[in-house]
C-alpha cells in the first residue's frame, strides 16, 4: 500500500558551491505546522503493514458489529410492529367508547324528550284540574254564603274539602246540607278518579322511558364486550412487549460495548501508526514559523563520481481535534546544485485515510 502520493513541486535548479535544498511547506487551511521536517527512511510498507493489521483485527469485530445490530434493529422492528399493533387496538377502543357514549346519549335525550313532552303535559294538567277544583269549592262556598275558611298554607283538596264541611256544620236555614254534602262527595271522587287515571298514564310514560332506556341494551353490551376483548389484546401485546424490550437493552449494550472496542482498537493502532515517522528518522530539518526550511547536504556524503543522492521528506500538520495530517515524498538532490521544493496543502493526508483506507473520503475527513 502507497502511504501517499506527495506531490513536491521542484522550482529552480541551479549550480551553486553546496548542494542545497530550500523548501516551502503551505500546510491544509486552519492547521498548525510541526516546527520541523524530516528527511526519513520509507516507510510506507510500515504503515500498510499496521492498517492491514487493523484491518484483520478489525474482521471479527466488525461482524460482530453487524450482527448486533442487526439484533438491535430486528428488536426495534418487533416492538415498532406492536407498538403499531396497540395504537390500532386502541383506536377501536376509543371509537366503540364513543358510539357507547352517543348511544347513551341518544337513549337520555330520547327519554327527556317524553318527560319534556308529555310528562309536563300531564304536570299542566294535574295544576290545572287542583286550580279548577279549588276555585269550584271556593265559588260554591261564596256563593252559599258559607263561612268557608281553608288553610292556606295547605294546597290539598282534602283541607279545603274538610274546611268545606266545617263550614256547612254552621248553617242554619237556607243551604241544603244533605245536598251540598252530595256535591262535594261527587267533586272529590272525581278528583280520585282523575288521580288515578293520572297515576296509570305516569306509569306509562315511565315504562315507555324504560324501554327507551333498554331498547340499546343488547348493542352496549355487544359494544362492552367489544371492548373488553379489545382491551384484553391490548393487554397481552404489551405483556409480549416486555421481553422484547429487555432484549433490545441487552442487544444496544452489546452493541455499544462492541463499538467501544472497535473504537479501542482504532485508538491503538493509532498510537503504532503515529510513532512510524519518527522511528525512521535520518535527519531533523528546521522549520520557521512562515513554513520555510532549508538544509545543506554534506559534501562527503557523495562518493567518489556519485553526482546524486535521492531522499523521503516528512510534513506533519494537525487539525484542532488532534487529527494528524502527514505529507510523504520523494525528491532527489544533485551535488553542488540547489533545489526548491514545494509542499502544498494538497499534499497532506489525515492518517485516519491512512489507516482506514477503506472508508469514504467524507468519512475519512470526520
Amino acid at each position: 500500500m502507497v502511504l501517499v502520493g506527495v506531490a513536491l513541486y521542484f522550482g529552480s535548479l541551479y549550480f551553486s558551491r553546496e548542494t542545497r535544498v530550500e523548501g516551502q511547506v503551505i500546510p491544509p487551511s486552519g492547521m498548525p505546522l510541526n516546527n520541523e521536517v524530516w528527511i526519513v527512511s520509507d516507510f510506507r510498507d510500515l504503515s500498510a503493514g499496521i492498517a492491514e493489521d487493523l484491518t484483520e483485527e478489525r474482521a471479527p469485530l466488525m461482524q460482530e458489529i453487524q450482527e448486533r445490530q442487526d439484533h438491535v434493529t430486528r428488536a426495534q422492528a418487533d416492538i415498532a410492529l406492536r407498538e403499531e399493533r396497540i395504537r390500532l387496538l386502541n383506536e377501536q377502543i376509543e371509537e366503540n367508547k364513543q358510539e357507547l357514549a352517543t348511544i347513551g346519549k341518544k337513549a337520555r335525550d330520547a327519554t327527556q324528550q317524553i318527560w319534556d313532552g308529555p310528562g309536563v303535559e300531564l304536570d299542566t294538567e294535574y295544576d290545572q284540574k287542583l286550580h279548577d277544583l279549588q276555585k269550584a269549592i271556593a265559588d260554591r262556598a261564596k256563593s252559599l254564603k258559607l263561612d268557608y275558611q281553608p288553610d292556606d298554607t295547605y294546597n290539598s283538596p282534602e283541607v279545603w274539602a274538610n274546611a268545606y264541611r266545617l263550614a256547612l256544620y254552621g248553617v242554619t236555614t237556607g243551604v241544603d246540607s244533605v245536598k251540598e254534602h252530595e256535591w262535594l262527595g261527587d267533586q272529590m271522587q272525581q278528583w280520585r278518579n282523575f288521580l288515578k287515571t293520572l297515576d296509570q298514564r305516569k306509569e306509562d310514560l315511565r315504562q315507555q322511558a324504560e324501554q327507551l332506556k333498554v331498547a340499546p341494551a343488547a348493542k352496549i353490551a355487544d359494544l362492552n364486550a367489544k371492548i373488553e376483548e379489545l382491551q384484553h389484546r391490548v393487554d397481552s401485546t404489551e405483556s409480549e412487549e416486555d421481553p422484547i424490550k429487555a432484549e433490545l437493552q441487552q442487544a444496544q449494550a452489546d452493541l455499544a460495548q462492541a463499538q467501544a472496542a472497535d473504537a479501542g482498537l482504532d485508538d491503538k493502532y493509532y498510537k503504532q501508526l503515529d510513532e512510524l515517522p519518527r522511528e525512521n528518522i535520518i535527519k531533523h530539518i528546521p522549520v520557521s514559523a512562515n513554513g520555510r526550511f532549508s538544509w545543506v547536504e554534506d559534501e562527503n556524503s557523495f562518493a567518489e563520481g556519485e553526482q546524486d543522492h535521492y531522499y523521503w521528506i516528512f510534513s506533519r500538520a494537525t487539525r484542532a481535534d488532534g487529527r494528524q495530517y502527514w505529507a510523504l515524498g520523494r525528491f532527489a538532490v544533485e551535488k553542488d546544485r540547489t533545489i526548491e521544493l514545494l509542499i502544498e496543502p494538497d499534499s497532506f493526508v489525515s492518517t485516519k485515510a491512512i489507516l482506514r483506507p477503506n472508508l469514504s473520503p467524507d468519512e475519512q475527513a470526520q
